[in-house]
């Protein structure tokens, strides 16, 4: 099963799961999302992995490459640190899409600076 075939586990969520998926995707060429365990996870570039979470909660948990100091902050999706250099949001709702796709972007962005990669994000560093 692959990732959208699982989203529709949440129809509320599955288009918002998607579209975020398939705009992470799109922000570094060549990036696949590969499942491991419970997450699907960014390779061979892992600034991203998702986990959807139908059983219960009927959310999306995103954990995303970042520095604490790298993000503006949106009060419809709430960040906190989850280990090392990553930081999490879930998404609970639809309405929670540009701000998702915003950390996201960021991820991608500081990523690509961390692996000299600045080309493929041009202008991205903004948001």
């Amino acid at each position: 099963m692959d990732y959208v075939e699982e989203l529709k586990s949440i129809p509320k969520l599955a288009a918002t799961g998607e579209a975020l998926a398939s705009y992470a995707k799109s922000l570094i060429p060549g990036m696949e999302l590969v499942k491991k365990g419970r997450l699907w996870v960014g390779s061979p570039h892992n600034f991203v992995a998702f986990e959807i979470q139908a059983a219960r909660a009927r959310q999306i948990r995103f954990t995303i490459y970042a520095q604490p100091y790298g993000f503006k902050r949106y009060a419809a999706l709430s960040l906190w640190r989850a280990r090392s250099s990553y930081w999490e949001f879930i998404v609970k709702d639809p309405r929670q899409l540009g701000p998702a796709a915003a950390y996201i972007a960021r991820a991608a962005y500081v990523y690509s600076q961390k692996h000299k990669r600045s080309a493929w994000l041009e202008g991205i560093g903004e948001l």
